[in-house]
């Protein structure tokens, strides 16, 4: 056996793990949909190296990096998303590769309808592709039955354990991981032979690795996310990503711009991609209150954040700020495109108000973008504040950027 087999593994470990856990770090620029295709590509590349690749490790052990380092490390990911995203998030690459899993199989199927090939260097051996397409699905219901046990399994084994987030995780992993392999390798056994001291040695393997699994979630948690990791499933997915939510326009409330803004604003800096603050004044929801009209006041406000809202990006967040002022924050949109996004907002509400039939809407728009005019939430809300001060100077709905201020 080499020495470097063990290297290897933690090389593949930190590789695999680096990764999944930097796009989950970037997900309010990309989105989760880059997190989510990343595991369904590996998990077909797991599959495949379940039969074919093992590694020989000290005293003996057959190690499987699929069995261990792929599956384990999805399931610790299903699990970060499902602390901080909610179940709803967890469960879309689960359904994802279940339903990919069934459509390969049934092309795999028609392909065999075939009759006759053109030869090739290199014949596909359809049978032997339906054994492992069979293999493929097999162990994608083991994934959905997986994340049935394992998100009511960790909540059970936070409340009946104080709340302590790695022990939690670690029993979670190691569990359910355990179940999978029952499945799993009996299949691999009946279909290609593979002896059963291979699952025996994976699954010793397997309590080491879940163990630091799930002491790199809650590093991640707590040093990258800044997370209470000790109060709880509840406060860990509520630090950042259960933004209140403000009862008259349907946007963020403003308590949680301070958070979520400093969180962008730290992941962009680390890609060296801009982040864009959009300010607008509702000027026409202003005057009313101050005519004290409250009634048409909220009717400019929900009109403007209605239009404002159908109008963004999935990744752009839409924030109310006292009063009657909103906040949109783009991640990765530099200035002047802001500019053309801010002017598109103005232009499109105008036009809603006016088919509509709400009243005379009138706006004022400030726009500033990191890191030209700070790289904190303050520095950026004051220099939209003060563009849309110059805004409102200048005339009516008008939007002013760094180069008219």
């Amino acid at each position: 056996m080499s020495a470097i087999n063990p290297l290897l593994i933690a090389v593949e470990m930190l590789v695999y793990l680096g990764t999944m856990l930097g796009l989950f770090r970037i997900r309010r620029i990309v989105g989760l949909g880059a997190l989510f295709t990343a595991i369904g590509v590996v998990h077909v590349m797991a599959v495949y190296l379940s039969l074919t690749f093992y590694m020989a490790l000290p005293l003996g052990l057959a190690f499987a990096p699929s069995g261990i380092i792929l599956y384990s490390g999805l399931l610790s990911i299903l699990l970060l998303v499902y602390l901080r995203e909610g179940e709803a998030a967890a469960w879309q690459p689960v359904y994802g590769l279940l339903f990919g899993c069934f459509l390969l199989a049934i092309l795999l199927g028609l392909l065999g309808l075939e009759r006759g090939r053109v030869q090739t260097p290199y014949m596909a051996d359809l049978p032997r592709l339906g054994q492992a397409m069979i293999l493929n699905l097999w162990s994608a219901l083991i994934i959905f039955l997986s994340a049935v046990l394992i998100f009511p399994l960790l909540d059970v084994l936070l409340r009946r354990l104080g709340q302590k987030l790695w022990l939690s995780l670690w029993l979670t992993l190691f569990l359910v991981g355990t179940l999978a392999q029952i499945l799993f390798f009996p299949a691999l056994q009946a279909g290609f032979e593979l002896p059963i001291r291979v699952a025996l040695d994976n699954w010793i393997a397997s309590a080491f690795l879940t163990a630091l699994y799930a002491g790199v979630i809650v590093g991640f948690l707590k040093h990258v996310e800044g997370v209470p990791v000790h109060e709880g499933r509840l406060a860990i997915r509520s630090a950042d990503l259960s933004p209140r939510v403000d009862p008259l326009t349907g946007a963020i409330d403003d308590s949680r711009f301070e958070g979520l803004a400093r969180n962008l604003l730290d992941v962009a800096a680390a890609a060296a991609r801009p982040v864009s603050l959009i300010q607008m004044d509702v000027q026409s929801a202003r005057e009313a209150r101050e005519r004290a009209d409250a009634t048409s006041a909220d009717a400019f406000l929900l009109q403007v954040a209605r239009t404002v809202a159908g109008s963004l990006r999935v990744a752009d967040l839409l924030i109310r700020r006292q009063g009657d002022t909103l906040l949109v924050i783009a991640p990765g949109v530099p200035h002047h495109a802001a500019l053309q996004v801010a002017t598109m907002l103005r232009d499109r509400t105008l036009a809603a108000a006016y088919d509509q039939g709400t009243g005379e809407i009138t706006l004022a728009i400030g726009v500033a973008t990191a890191p030209a005019d700070g790289e904190t939430p303050a520095a950026l809300l004051s220099a939209a504040d003060q563009r849309v001060y110059a805004a409102k100077v200048a005339g009516l709905n008008r939007v002013v950027g760094a180069s008219d201020a």
